[in-house]
This record gives structure tokens, C-alpha cells and sequence, in this order.
């Protein structure tokens, strides 16, 4: 007998248990609501594993593993029916009721998703994603003392890499506890672990605030603009992010591969994308960027190519045939493709760093120096174009904008020794010793970090400074 929605199988459950059979009844997959408004790649891996599912209809595991395919391509309501299905065919599995209850409070089914996931505490009681997520219930349900107890347990079964986010929430319980100075300890090794985790700076900020640091809390409030919740992953997330179809999932996930060191993986999530959508311009250019990454400047140039014959005119797309010409050794045609980035988007500081480069590829130092004065316009953050523009101007004998440019650096990356090695060395030569000293000073405090070659290289400055200070330099 074959039953074609999830509420005719729990009455068949029902009836399974009454008469004593045994084994699952075979049940249906759910199917999806809207099968042609389905982007390509997610209805292909929705149609297999459905199919999939109609060749074992008793398997808990093949419906359960449909319901993580619906929810990670934002299918909710489907996931739901999916993993009631798999509950009902094997009851013993706590991760489907886990799923069920996190599907339908993103339904907004509020009272049974909550029932479901405390539910969970008992039959998943070393997940530190449970209590994690129960804790964060607590606290927004105004009761901080349980949530505190929740993320302590989650604490103790977590791993290393999700200390941060755990460390976050025990500060955030603590300070709705009005224990602001306790809070700031588990924060602060939070923020040292996740500098950039948003939530962290947010609750800091708060706790500051109790303590009347006002300075610091609006820093650090300012830095929690717009944050979002990192939840401890269960396992079943991990298989939700390998599921995701969309075409916005998959360029992140190539992307995610790449920076991994995984160009291979990469390039295979690039070819199922270019299948969905034979010749787009942003995966084209996108996987692109793969290989110029590798060195491979012809397949890279072949690739963006195929994008601006489409007719594309989109500014990555330059900044990339920019580089990848470059890299061949053809300057001239890689400054114009460099020069129009910057006219379609004069605002993007990629635009003018790329020029930056193809002019020192050219020695022409003075428009290097321009376009990285105006890529510092547009950024002044960025350490990479200081460091350039220090190099050029040394180059072109404009001492005092070099010196400026490497303590830039030093300010935006404390821990690096060449800048103030070099800004030492430039103050020496100008006869700024005192400037040269003050450099020197903070080269040799962090020097003995680095190898034995640096390390002599300051103390070969410190040596030359000894030197010209005896002999009466100014």
C-alpha cells in the first residue's frame, strides 16, 4: 500500500503498531510545491533524490536526507512534511526531530517547533549544537540563569572553532544578568579568537555600557552593527551547506574551495554552474579568477573573454583581463583593460590598484603613484597600497611620503618588520634621527620574532645609527 502525504502516514503508523506487522510501510516522497519555479540545479539534485527515495520507500534515512535537500534550498515547508515522514519510519533517530522543529519555526509554527527541539536536550544530550540553540531560546524567552546553564554544557561538549560563538553567548548571559564584569571575559576571548564576529562586539559594547566605559562601548557597538547569531552546527548543518543548489550558494561554495586551497573542487562547481547557465558572466569571470590565481593567464583570459563576447561589460571583468594580460607580459593592452574598470566604476579601489601594478610592470613610477593616491582616497585601510605607494616614492627620492607611507602600514599591521625597517633605513639616509631612532626602536622590540636575517638587518641599522649620531650627523 502506497500513501501519498505525511498525515496518511502516521495514521498508517498507527495502524502498523495496532496489528503487530512488522517493518515500515513503504511511504511516498514528499514532492515539491512549485517544481518549475525550481532553479536548475536544485530541482536536478531534488528530481534525484526523489528518485532515490521511490526505489526505497522504507527508508527513514533516503526521506530524511530529501527534507535536508528541501531545507537547504529554502524549501521549509516541504522539508518539514519530509522529515515527519522519516520520523514516523524510524522514531529512534532524535536528528529528524531536531530538523523538523528548526523548519518550523522558520514557518513561524512557533509552539511545536520549540516542543520539538527541547524535545532533543534528552535524546541528544552531547549535542553542544542543542544546547547552544536551547540556550539562545532561553534568553530571548528573558530567562538568562537557563540559558546561561545551556551554553555552559555547550561549552564543555564543544569543539575548539565554536568556542568563539559560545564563549559570545556566555557573555551576552551574563550581562542580562547584570554581571557586566563577568561578561567581559568570555567576550574578550571570544573577540581574540573572532575579531570580526559582530555579535561579540555588540554584547561587549552592552557590557561596557553597564560598566559606564562609554568611550569603548560605542566602539565596540559601532563594530556589532547588523549582527547575526552564529549557531554551533550539528552535523545535519554541515550536510544542509554541502545540499545548497541556488546559483548565490554555489559561487560562495567555489569561492569557499578556492580560498581552501581546493582549486579542483573549484573548477567542478564552476562547470555544473556554466551547465545551468551556459555562458554567464559572473561565473565565467569568477572561475576565472581560479586560474589567474594558479599562474594559468591563458585559460583565465580564454574564460573572460568568452564573457565580454557576450556582450558583458561588467568592471571584474576588466580588473581580471587586466591581470591576466599582465601576466603574459602584454602591459599595454592590460592598462587599457585596467583604465576601463575604472570607467565603468571610477569608485571601486580594485580598479586603480590594478592600474598601480601594470604601471610598475612598465616603470612608469608616476602614474603608479597616482593611481594608488587615488586607490588610498578610496581606502585608507588597506595596507597593500601604502606598502606600494612607500616602494614607489623611495624610488622616485620622495623620502618624506615614503616614510609616511611605511609608518601607515606599521599603524594598520603592527606585527610587520619591513616598514619599520625600511622607514628606519629612509630617516637614517635623510639624517631624521630621531625619526630614524623612533623607527629603529619598534623594528627591534618585535625583531626577535622573525629569523636571524632580520634580525641582523636591524641590528646592521642600529649600528649605522650609532654611527652617524657620533659622528655628528644632524
Amino acid at each position: 500500500m502506497t500513501l501519498r502525504a505525511p498525515h496518511a502516514a502516521l495514521l498508517l503508523s498507527g495502524l502498523v503498531a495496532l496489528l503487530g506487522c512488522g517493518g515500515p510501510e513503504p511511504v511516498d516522497p514528499v514532492q515539491p510545491r512549485d517544481p518549475e519555479g525550481m532553479a536548475p540545479l536544485v530541482g536536478e539534485l531534488v528530481r534525484q533524490t526523489i528518485a532515490q527515495v521511490e526505489a526505497r520507500p522504507d527508508s527513514a534515512e533516503l526521506h530524511g536526507r530529501l527534507g535536508l535537500v528541501y531545507e537547504a534550498n529554502a524549501m521549509q515547508r516541504e522539508a518539514a512534511e519530509a522529515y515527519s515522514v522519516a520520523i514516523q519510519l524510524d522514531p529512534s533517530k532524535p536528528v529528524w526531530t531536531l530538523r523538523r522543529g528548526i523548519t518550523l519555526l522558520s514557518l513561524s509554527e512557533t509552539e511545536e517547533g520549540r516542543r520539538l527541539i527541547l524535545e532533543c536536550e534528552q535524546r541528544m544530550p552531547e549535542s553542544a549544537a542543542v544546547h547552544h540553540r536551547i540556550g539562545y531560546m532561553h534568553l530571548d524567552d528573558g530567562d538568562p540563569e537557563a540559558a546561561l546553564e545551556s551554553f555552559r554544557v555547550a561549552s564543555a561538549l564543544g569543539w575548539a572553532a565554536a568556542q568563539p560563538f559560545i564563549q559570545t553567548s556566555i557573555g551576552e548571559a551574563l550581562a542580562a544578568l547584570g554581571q557586566a564584569e563577568a561578561a567581559l571575559e568570555p567576550l574578550e576571548q571570544a573577540l581574540e579568537a573572532a575579531p570580526t564576529y559582530k555579535v561579540a562586539h555588540y554584547a561587549y559594547g552592552l557590557a561596557l555600557r553597564d560598566l559606564g566605559r562609554m568611550e569603548e562601548a560605542e566602539r565596540e557597538l559601532q563594530l556589532g552593527l547588523d549582527a547575526e547569531r552564529v549557531l554551533v552546527p550539528d552535523n545535519s548543518d554541515s550536510e544542509i551547506a554541502d545540499l545548497k543548489r541556488g546559483f548565490a550558494d554555489m559561487l560562495q561554495r567555489a569561492e569557499d574551495e578556492a580560498i581552501k586551497g581546493n582549486p579542483g573542487r573549484a573548477k567542478r562547481i564552476f562547470e555544473d554552474l556554466l551547465r545551468a547557465f551556459p555562458g554567464d558572466p559572473i561565473v565565467l569571470n569568477n572561475y576565472a579568477g581560479v586560474y589567474l590565481t594558479e599562474g594559468d593567464w591563458e585559460q583565465g583570459l580564454a574564460l573572460i573573454d568568452q564573457a565580454l563576447e557576450g556582450g558583458s561589460r561588467q568592471f571584474g571583468l576588466f580588473v581580471n583581463r587586466s591581470r591576466a594580460l599582465r601576466g603574459l607580459g602584454k602591459l599595454v593592452e592590460s592598462r587599457a583593460a585596467a583604465d576601463t574598470a575604472i570607467g565603468i566604476s571610477p569608485e571601486i579601489f580594485e580598479g586603480h590598484m590594478e592600474r598601480a601594478r601594470t604601471c610598475l610592470s612598465q616603470r612608469d613610477l608616476v602614474n603608479a603613484r597616482e593611481s594608488l593616491r587615488r586607490a588610498i582616497a578610496l581606502n585608507d585601510e588597506d595596507p597593500s597600497a601604502y606598502l606600494m605607494l612607500a616602494e614607489v616614492c623611495t624610488r622616485l627620492g620622495f623620502v618624506g611620503e615614503a616614510c609616511a607611507g611605511f609608518e601607515r602600514v606599521t599603524e594598520l599591521r603592527p606585527g610587520l618588520l619591513p616598514p619599520r625597517v625600511n622607514a628606519a633605513r629612509l630617516y637614517l639616509e635623510a639624517g631624521q634621527l630621531a625619526n630614524a631612532e623612533r623607527a629603529l626602536r619598534g623594528a627591534e622590540e618585535i625583531a626577535p620574532a622573525f629569523d636571524a636575517e632580520a634580525q641582523e638587518r636591524v641590528r646592521l641599522l642600529r649600528a649605522k645609527l650609532e654611527t652617524q649620531r657620533n659622528g655628528g650627523a644632524r
